[in-house]
C-alpha cells in the first residue's frame, strides 16, 4: 500500500517546531492546513494514513515524510513505536534525483532508513535535549540539519541502483577502496560483479558524476597522502600504493591533489 513517491529538496535554514515518540496504539490524526513539515521515523509496528487522500503504510525501519499543508487522515488503529519531528524549512517538490550529490538535502515522501546508522539512538539523544537548558533552537537545528543530510545520501544512492536490477553499489565502493593501491584492469571488475566493465562503468558514471577509475585514482592519492604523512619516503609510498613508475606516481599525485609529494609533507608538517 505505497503511492507514488515525491520528491523533495529542502535548504538549510531548519528550525524545530517539536520532535518526540509516540508508543501507544492509536489512528494517526486528522490534520490540515498545519505549516510545517512532518517526518516520522517508524520504530516498531506501522503507522498508516491518508495522505492527501491517498493511503500510506510505513513498517518498521521506514520512514515518512509529508510537506506542510498536506491533508492527514486515519486509515488503520496502528500499534507502533515512531519519532516525529515538525519542522520549518523552505522546499519544493522535485524531480527523482539522477546523481548523488550529499551536498543538498533530497528526500522523498517515503524511505528505508540507513542500515549502518541507528537512527533510533540519534533521535532519542535529540528528544533528551530538545527541552534541555544545554540546547538552544540553534543547536537542535543544526543536529536535525545534520540528520537530515544522513537520510538524504542514504535515499539518494538507493533508488537508482535498485531500478539496475539491484545492482550492489555498496559492495561496488568497497571493492574498489579495498583494491585501491592495486592497479586495476576492466577484467578485474568483470569478475567481480559478472558485467561488462562498459556496463558498469556507465552505471556508476551515472550515479556519481565520475568514472570509475577517476574515482579509484581519488582513493589511491588518498592513501598516498596518508602514508606520507606516516612518514614514508616517496618511493616506498608509490611502492605501497601499486605505482611501478615511480614519476608516473609524482604526477598523478601532483594531479589530484594540486603540489608535488614533497611539497604535500611540507605543508603539512611531514
Amino acid at each position: 500500500m505505497k503511492t507514488t513517491r515525491a520528491w523533495f529538496a529542502l535548504d538549510s535554514n531548519i528550525k524545530i517546531e517539536t520532535i518526540g515518540l509516540v508508543q501507544r496504539t492509536e489512528p494517526h490524526p486528522t490534520r490540515q492546513g498545519v505549516p510545517y513539515w512532518i517526518l516520522v521515523l517508524v520504530e516498531k509496528g506501522k503507522r498508516t494514513l491518508y495522505a492527501d487522500q491517498k493511503p500510506l503504510q510505513i513498517d518498521a525501519h521506514q520512514f515518512f515524510l509529508l510537506p506542510p499543508f498536506t491533508e492527514q487522515k486515519p486509515f488503520l488503529v496502528d500499534e507502533h513505536s515512531a519519532f516525529y519531528i515538525h519542522f520549518f524549512a523552505h522546499g519544493k517538490e522535485i524531480e527523482s534525483p539522477v546523481r548523488v550529490n550529499a551536498a543538498q538535502i533530497k528526500l522523498p515522501s517515503y524511505g528505508y532508513l540507513p542500515s549502518n546508522f541507528d537512527c533510533f539512538s540519534y533521535l532519542r539523544y535529540l528528544n533528551d535535549h530538545a527541552m534541555s537548558p544545554y540546547a538552544d533552537a540553534d543547536f537542535m537545528a543544526q543536529q536535525l540539519q545534520a540528520f537530515l543530510m544522513i537520510l538524504s545520501l542514504q535515499c539518494q544512492k538507493m533508488p537508482h541502483w535498485k531500478e539496475q536490477k539491484g545492482f550492489p553499489i555498496d559492495d561496488l565502493l568497497s571493492f574498489i577502496k579495498e583494491n585501491a593501491c592495486h592497479p586495476m584492469r576492466a577484467e578485474d571488475y568483470e569478475e567481480a560483479f559478472g558485467k561488462s566493465y562498459h556496463h558498469i562503468n556507465q552505471l556508476f558514471k551515472k550515479q556519481f558524476g565520475a568514472t570509475i577509475k577517476q574515482y579509484h585514482t581519488q582513493i589511491r592519492m588518498q592513501y598516498a597522502a596518508q602514508m606520507l604523512l606516516s612518514g614514508l619516503s616517496i618511493q616506498e609510498t608509490a611502492t605501497k600504493c601499486g605505482f611501478e613508475d615511480y614519476f608516473f606516481f609524482i604526477n598523478s599525485f601532483t594531479k589530484e591533489h594540486g603540489i608535488s609529494p614533497t611539497a604535500y609533507r611540507k605543508r603539512h608538517g611531514g
